[in-house]
């Protein structure tokens, strides 16, 4: 009984086979795009059909304000107004 515990734990903190593999470089883990998931975990989820539903990419001429953050903005600071 105490075997089974034990090898049970054991296995948990070992690294997989799939971590072994991907962890020798840094961009080879799987990514799951934005418009498979559901809106709930990504803003470009959801919809009847796998689209992004809004501009993905912004004139070099918009203003900070229309950009949303894809421009040069933090984040942060988008959409505050200055007093």
């Amino acid at each position: 009984m105490w075997h089974n515990l034990l090898s049970q734990v054991d296995a948990g903190l070992k690294a997989g086979n799939a971590y072994h593999k991907y962890h020798v470089k840094r961009n080879s883990w799987r990514k799951v795009r934005g418009v498979a998931m559901n809106p709930v975990e990504h803003f470009h989820g959801g919809g009847n059909h796998q689209h992004i539903g809004q501009a993905s990419t912004v004139r070099r001429d918009a203003s900070p304000r229309r950009t949303g953050g894809l421009r040069g903005q933090d984040a942060a600071s988008v959409g505050k107004t200055r007093v």
